[in-house]
């Protein structure tokens, strides 16, 4: 499911990296811009050559999109002419073949998935509709190879178009995973003309062969909380990433070969042994090479995130990297060969831009040191003034002084301390340092308060980057401290939401999103079986209570039994209780008794 937009921002290489859609904030404009890729001119941006897909004209919306990809065709021109054709014959020399090589056009073609199973096919520019395929069901998934775009809907079918055609080219029903609620599928092309997909299901990974007439798995792998994966381009290595690890296996035996601790969004396997995962914590581009222990190398983007890579391949057909990166709110392109990558432990993009914020931050703090400087030069110029003044009274003095004494105690300690808590802070943030001694550092209750926090903000947290990071360091200690006092906190993050906004990058983090998706698959299985609970749980208590309730009535007639049936008016002897006839220990009132006697005898 690559390309899922359920994001503010969105950013999809074309399948020739000729095309970039992006756009930064998708809740406040509907449409998408598309930008041309040159590799003559080092993929420089020209804001003159940027199109857009303009939903407005049309019935759709750009926060509806559910999914979106590139397909794209090869046409050759004029291939049915007879011109053509004896030139195709005649032309049997490298060089003949070379020129038809160059004759071959490629177009592409943005695909857009929306809600009530309705796929959009625009132009590459945007601009116009090529075509329109609706489904029945609800697509859940959406992928693409060539110029065929590949769908799964909410019935678990699985159905191939061809880009400009509204019937599938193949239709077949899954069979592992049919009865799971799927959270990813992937479609990757293997060996030249072999296809592989990719089943993510909350518990189980599989790997689903659809050449036959039947889909077959060619392999099944119990992994929880599969986010994305990646398959060597000659099948023998799957790369499957989940809420916390990373982890290599042979498809063929589904053996584990390497797992790595890492949170990963986007996976690709070049040269079938270089994996680059792009992370989401700190936004790293790192590479691994398969059978090694420690990455090879790792990219970032300084005060920046990366956005997508691809892999693209120059005229003497070596690969190389080309890495989009956001530039305050537009993309940026840095292309990168594989040699240059394995051989630097860390390559970083816009540089510049760090070392720039760190002359403008020494700066900053140079000049509080010089201000804090006057202020105690100040200082002392008013205390000898005060002691040439004269002696007034005693109590009013006295007052004063206290006063002065607490403003000269918290001047003290917000001179002392604030330069070095700001510098040592800025350090810890740049370097990506211990949540517990950023935490330690915000919650100085002698070095912060309301306005000092929010001086700081507006002063130093200059970039996305940095405003994720504080951001991240702040709710996870929140998230620690649910019940205790953290009134700092709160203060730090009422002044980041106020001046800095919440990064897109925080907003919506993949993982996150993944992690709640299979959140709510849980939480859909337990709330459908919860009604089935609840009535089993009231018919117990029921059963319980009557259980009590005829203990109670067990119990109060064994004390009725214990006890005679007697009338208010009866009254009974002492010691006759014993007799074997009750009815001998009974005298009524008035005289009456049991026995009757006549009176006329």
């Amino acid at each position: 499911m690559e390309g899922e937009p359920k994001q503010d921002i969105i950013a999809s290489f074309s399948q020739d990296a000729s095309k970039f859609a992006f756009q930064a904030n998708l809740s406040q404009k509907n449409g998408i811009d598309v930008y041309p890729l040159d590799p003559t001119t080092g993929y420089k941006i020209n804001s003159s050559f940027v199109s857009c897909v303009d939903y407005e004209s049309t019935e759709f919306h750009a926060s509806d999109l559910l999914f979106l990809n590139w397909c794209k065709s090869i046409d050759t021109p004029n291939i049915g002419s007879r011109q053509s054709k004896r030139k195709l014959v005649e032309d049997n020399a490298p060089e003949s073949k070379d020129n038809d090589k160059r004759e071959l056009k490629t177009e592409n073609f943005f695909v857009n998935a929306f809600p009530k199973g309705q796929l959009v096919i625009y132009s590459s520019n945007g601009k116009d509709i090529v075509n329109i395929i609706r489904n029945k069901q609800e697509i859940i998934g959406l992928d693409t190879v060539d110029n065929n775009i590949w769908i799964l809907d909410s019935n678990k079918i699985v159905k191939i178009f061809d880009y400009k055609s509204n019937k599938p080219l193949k239709t077949f029903t899954l069979i592992d995973g049919k009865n799971e609620d799927i959270t990813n599928f992937q479609v990757f092309k293997i060996n030249e003309n072999e296809i592989l997909i990719i089943i993510f299901t909350e518990n189980n990974v599989y790997v689903i062969d659809p050449s036959k007439r039947r889909p077959s798995t060619k392999a099944k792998f119990e992994i929880f909380g599969g986010i994305c994966g990646g398959i060597s381009f000659d099948g023998q290595y799957i790369v499957i990433a989940n809420i916390d690890n990373l982890y290599v296996y042979d498809i063929q035996n589904q053996e584990l070969i390497k797992s790595w601790s890492l949170q990963v969004e986007n996976i690709k396997i070049f040269n079938n042994n270089y994996i680059f995962a792009l992370t989401t914590k700190g936004q790293l581009l790192n590479v691994y090479q398969i059978g090694q222990d420690d990455a090879v190398s790792s990219i970032k983007v300084a005060n920046s995130e990366i956005l997508d890579f691809t892999r693209v391949r120059d005229d003497m057909n070596n690969s190389n990297i080309l890495i989009a990166w956001l530039n305050v709110n537009e993309p940026n392109f840095e292309l990168f060969t594989l040699d240059t990558i394995i051989s630097n432990k860390e390559l970083i993009i816009n540089k510049e831009s760090v070392e720039l914020d760190t002359i403008n931050n020494h700066s900053k703090i140079n000049e509080e040191r010089k201000k804090d400087m006057e202020d105690s030069k100040s200082e002392k110029v008013d205390k000898s003034k005060e002691e040439e003044e004269p002696k007034e009274d005693a109590n009013v003095n006295e007052t004063k002084d206290n006063k002065k004494n607490e403003n000269k105690q918290k001047k003290k300690i917000t001179k002392k301390e604030q330069n070095s808590v700001v510098s040592q802070l800025i350090s810890l943030i740049e370097s990506r340092g211990s949540e517990s001694e950023i935490i330690n550092n915000l919650t100085s209750a002698n070095t912060w308060n309301d306005a000092r926090v929010s001086w700081f903000i507006s002063n130093y947290i200059t970039s996305e980057s940095i405003a994720t990071f504080l951001f991240k360091c702040i709710t996870n200690a929140l998230q620690r401290r649910i019940y205790e006092e953290t009134t700092l906190l709160n203060t730090w993050l009422k002044w980041l939401l106020t001046l800095v906004n919440i990064p897109n990058s925080f907003k919506h983090d993949k993982v996150n999103k993944k992690t709640l998706k299979h959140f709510k698959s849980s939480l859909k299985t337990s709330s459908e079986s919860l009604p089935i609970l609840l009535g089993i749980q009231g018919k117990l208590e029921m059963l319980i209570r009557q259980a009590k309730l005829r203990e109670e009535l067990y119990n109060l007639s064994l004390e009725e039994a214990n006890t005679t049936n007697v009338p208010d008016n009866t009254v009974i002897e002492e010691g006759e209780g014993q007799n074997n006839d009750e009815s001998e220990n009974i005298n009524y009132v008035n005289g009456e008794t049991d026995i009757f006697v006549d009176a006329q005898e």
